[in-house]
């Protein structure tokens, strides 16, 4: 599992980047989005890495994927564990929701620490009084993935612990 932290991107390891620009040391961003981001593009990107929430039975959950239904079924299944529905309400593959490119399975993994990032950013200004556990997995099985949940209180006795 990958822990949040200070986000880095390296844009020469981008398969368009390099692409457009050829191999160079450094790239300003600024010139490839003037070409390829739209202000749409841009804002669906942003959506998702600073994603709105809902909180539900006492547990918060991707606006996104927000499904009342499927959330109910999981406490059931899961004998009324929130952190434990979290963990599977806001599970995202990242491999189902970006469009394919030359070296996929690589810059997907390269999303992976980044979004975790923002994602916990969007969480703690949501939710000043709550803590969170983003986890972000390279391979969990069907590529890179992220999650978040709600963290126990003997989970905040133990600051080592991101699980």
């Amino acid at each position: 599992m990958l822990t949040p932290s200070r986000i880095e991107i390296d844009l020469s390891r981008f398969s368009e980047v390099t692409g457009l620009f050829g191999a160079r040391e450094n790239y300003d961003p600024r010139t490839y989005m003037a070409i390829m981001v739209s202000p749409s593009k841009m804002a669906l990107a942003l959506k998702f890495a600073f994603p709105e929430f809902v909180e539900y039975r006492g547990a918060v959950f991707l606006a996104i994927a927000f499904d009342e239904k499927a959330v109910d079924v999981w406490f059931e299944h899961l004998d009324g564990d929130p952190v434990a529905v979290e963990r599977v309400m806001n599970h995202v593959h990242l491999w189902d929701i970006l469009a394919s490119s030359t070296d996929f399975d690589a810059e997907t993994e390269l999303l992976l620490a980044p979004l975790a990032t923002s994602w916990n950013v969007a969480l703690c200004a949501a939710f000043p009084d709550r803590e969170f556990s983003v986890l972000a997995a390279p391979d969990g099985g069907y590529g890179p993935e992220l999650t978040f949940h709600s963290r126990t209180a003997e989970q905040m006795d133990r600051p080592d612990s991101n699980q």
